[in-house]
């Protein structure tokens, strides 16, 4: 099977991982491919090459799980965490260079929000796909790991370092 972006992948005689990258309005995305075992059903890799396909699409979910987030206010798991702890771990004249302000509204902050890496586990049901999103890595190792089932239903979001 060729995989954009993995290459030639036998199916029957699987690596541990594979990596690549993937350029989705501009920005270069790192991708990884994940396996425990040395073969898989091609239905679960017809999966893969679908999300593969509609990345564009699937990553905008991901960033409006990050808004939609947000929106729970003290109920937030993920992106007002994420935000506070920056905000309370950054000086000042940070906090203005990142946001060029000192007022941060949801828009210029989700406008902030990079994502940086997409790993693909397609042994997993509840883990199919984790999309990582942050400030820039030059900023900070935090980031929000926006989790995907096999249906491609969002199963949560969490603050990682």
């Amino acid at each position: 099977m060729n995989l954009k972006p993995f290459g030639q992948i036998d199916i029957e005689n699987l690596q541990d991982c594979y990596s690549g990258a993937l350029t989705v309005g501009g920005s270069t995305i790192a991708v990884d491919l994940n396996f425990d075992e040395q073969t898989i059903n091609p239905d679960r890799m017809a999966k893969v090459a679908e999300f593969i396909t509609n990345i564009e699409h699937h990553l905008k979910t991901a960033h409006q799980a990050i808004a939609d987030d947000y929106e729970l206010g003290e109920a937030s798991q993920a992106a007002g965490c994420y935000l506070e702890h920056h905000l309370a771990e950054m000086y000042d004249d940070e906090i203005k260079s990142l946001f060029g302000t000192g007022e941060v509204t949801k828009a210029l902050y989700l406008s902030k929000l990079n994502i940086t890496r997409v790993g693909l586990y397609p042994e997993e049901d509840e883990a199919f796909v984790v999309v990582d999103i942050q400030f820039s890595p030059d900023i900070t190792d935090y980031l929000m790991a926006v989790t995907f089932d096999d249906e491609l239903a969002l199963v949560d979001i969490a603050m990682e370092s």
